[in-house]
C-alpha cells in the first residue's frame, strides 16, 4: 500500500460519551461511527472500556457502535432493589420495558 493510498483511508471519529435516560435510570454510553447500529454489551465485572479496541474497527467498517455501561457498573445508575435477587433487572436493560 502506497503512502497516497494510506492518506485516503478515512480516520474514524473519536469515541464520544453521553448519558441517556432509560427505564428510570441514567445510563452512560460510549459511541462511535455512523451507519447500522451495533451494541456491545459487557459482562461481569467489566464496563464500556472492555470494547475500546473493537469500537474503532467497527466504526471504520461503517457501523454506529454503542457500548453502554450496564446497570450498576461504572457511571450508570444502580437500580434500587425492590425484591431479592438481581435477575429481575437483567432483561429490560438492552430491550427496554
Amino acid at each position: 500500500m502506497s503512502n497516497e493510498e494510506t492518506a485516503r483511508e478515512p480516520v474514524p471519529q473519536a469515541i464520544s460519551h453521553r448519558f441517556i435516560e432509560t427505564n428510570g435510570l441514567k445510563m452512560h454510553i460510549a459511541e462511535q461511527g455512523t451507519g447500522p447500529l451495533v451494541v456491545l454489551c459487557h459482562g461481569f465485572p467489566e464496563f464500556w472500556y472492555s470494547w475500546r479496541y473493537q469500537m474503532p474497527v467497527l466504526a471504520a467498517a461503517g457501523y454506529h457502535v454503542v457500548a453502554p455501561d450496564q446497570r450498576g457498573y461504572s457511571q450508570t445508575d444502580r437500580p434500587v432493589p425492590t425484591s431479592p435477587g438481581m435477575l429481575r433487572y437483567c432483561g429490560p436493560t438492552a430491550s427496554g420495558p
